[in-house]
């Protein structure tokens, strides 16, 4: 994301009455929460290495592979992080450097 979009996004957030998901637990109690990842990189490869139940039943495409990548940075968040809307933004895919970007919601 460019600059420019990011502090777009930053006014937005402010506007819906949203605070960061890494926010101390004292600040924005009763506001929803929201995280944004940003992935310069990612590879259906390596989301197999991270979850062993894929070995049998990997992904077949890039829309598959980003929302399983997605799956799999919330529950790794889990501990730290409760958001109420985590998006993740994979900018291009490896090892081809694909430049497909995918936007994933994921909703808690």
């Amino acid at each position: 994301l460019s600059r420019t979009e990011v502090e777009m996004l930053d006014h937005t957030v402010r506007l819906l009455n949203m605070t960061s998901c890494f926010c101390s637990s004292s600040c924005g109690r009763e506001r929803m929460k929201l995280g944004i990842v940003i992935v310069p990189a990612a590879s259906i490869s390596s989301i197999i290495a991270c979850d062993s139940s894929l070995d049998f039943a990997p992904p077949t495409s890039l829309p598959a592979a980003a929302y399983l990548f997605a799956q799999l940075l919330t529950r790794h968040w889990s501990s730290h992080c409760t958001a109420d809307l985590m998006i993740v933004y994979i900018r291009s895919w490896n090892p081809d450097r694909i430049r497909k970007p995918f936007i994933v919601p994921v909703y808690s």
